[in-house]
């Protein structure tokens, strides 16, 4: 028995590439894209980890200050906590490329430390969706109350790297502030699976002559039959009857191009350049560096300041990334970049060797040319490598004193 009062809206396939020529797919208008969905996008996905990895596997040092200057201080408790291990079932490297995941995709990521006293006893990672706070209505006096897992925590215990904050708690991330390209990507992808599924050449059947109901009831079913996911039947035609495979329609062509376009958008919103996910020279790399790994360095760098160390401690200990491998770009850039720093008096011997993580051999000599003639801004007298002599300009003299 048919119900005449059940009606249902079918698109056509020239709609629906059409829709999503626009960046709008059927069944899909105004979908909340979720983190799950945006990271099954390959180009998010990999721009994320390699972000995240980047920052999570570098070096974290931390340097006292003396009258001399800044010198590494190795014996720090703390330095275990962000470099080895934090605590809570979790590696210091797996903390941080959380953390930095949950900033990139969310616009915050969190990490609660633990204390007993003074002491720092772990470094806690707290997923984003197990946070909650509230903020005061004063603007110039602002206080807020969080909680984790409904239970209240002090505030300045929360080690927390935001985006786009303007409560220095809750940010804008790539999810939030990206929701129209995800929908067109999500939708693009989802087009190609279901016109793919099938594993069938799209086209048209032909006939010479005038099909009765019952052969095109028939010719329906066996295409039915083949053209579902997983089907290996063959369909043979009877004489009469030609397949002609369809060519791509403009909206088609339109959304391959779109595709190049928005994982573009994606790698731009990143900071990285559009080729590399394809292979990158060094220039690029380094580019991707300074714009998309170098600011959340400072920021982390920050918040570890901010965070682990006593008030008391601020002013002579400080945490730094170290960031030199991330220049090591290939040997001969490097080697050019030490020949350069030798000869112009830069670097000694050793320190280039400490580059290299090779042994030192005691050479902390600094290359001086003797044909140079070097002026002392402070007691204003020219010494002469070549010569040992000391002349003081304006004076006449023949002296041999090489002090300056």
């Amino acid at each position: 028995m048919f119900d005449w009062f059940k009606t249902e809206k079918r698109l056509s396939d020239n709609e629906i590439i059409a829709d999503i020529a626009e960046g709008i797919a059927p069944g899909t208008r105004s979908e909340i894209i979720t983190r799950q969905q945006a990271m099954s996008i390959p180009a998010v996905s990999k721009s994320v980890d390699w972000i995240a990895s980047t920052i999570a596997g570098l070096p974290i040092k931390m340097y006292r200050k003396t009258e001399s200057g800044y010198v590494e201080v190795y014996d720090d408790y703390r330095l275990k906590l962000v470099n080895e291990f934090s605590g809570n079932c979790m590696t210091a490297n797996d903390l941080k490329r959380f953390v930095l995941t949950d900033l990139l995709l969310d616009g915050n990521g969190y990490a609660y430390v633990v204390k007993r006293g003074n002491t720092i006893e772990k470094l806690s990672y707290i997923p984003t969706s197990r946070l909650t706070y509230t903020e005061s209505v004063d603007s110039i006096n602002k206080t807020v109350r969080t909680w984790v897992d409904a239970a209240e925590v002090p505030e300045y215990n929360l080690l927390r790297l935001v985006k786009n904050s303007k409560n220095g708690l809750s940010g804008i991330g790539f999810i939030s502030d990206n929701q129209d390209l995800l929908n067109t990507i999500i939708s693009s992808l989802a087009y190609e699976r279901n016109t793919l599924s099938t594993g069938v050449q799209r086209g048209f059947l032909k006939s010479k002559t005038k099909l009765d109901e019952p052969r095109m009831k028939e010719l329906r079913r066996a295409w039915r039959r083949l053209t579902q996911p997983n089907q290996s039947d063959v369909l043979v035609l009877n004489a009469g009857i030609e397949f002609e495979a369809a060519s791509n329609t403009a909206a088609e062509s339109q959304l391959s191009q779109n595709k190049v376009a928005n994982i573009n958008q994606i790698l731009t919103y990143f900071g990285l350049p559009t080729n590399f996910l394809t292979g990158t020279n060094s220039d690029a790399y380094l580019t991707a560096v300074r714009i998309a790994i170098l600011p959340l360095v400072k920021q982390l760098t920050t918040a570890l300041n901010e965070y682990l160390l006593l008030e008391s401690e601020k002013d002579s200990l400080k945490f730094v990334i170290d960031t030199t491998e991330l220049i090591r770009v290939n040997i001969n850039e490097r080697m050019q970049a030490y020949a350069t720093g030798l000869s112009a008096g830069v670097f000694t011997i050793d320190e280039v060797r400490a580059f290299e993580q090779l042994p030192t051999l005691g050479l902390p000599y600094v290359k001086l040319g003797l044909g140079d003639v070097l002026y002392h801004t402070d007691n204003n007298t020219i010494f002469v490598p070549n010569t040992g002599a000391v002349v003081k300009p304006g004076e006449e003299t023949n002296s041999m004193d090489t002090k300056m």
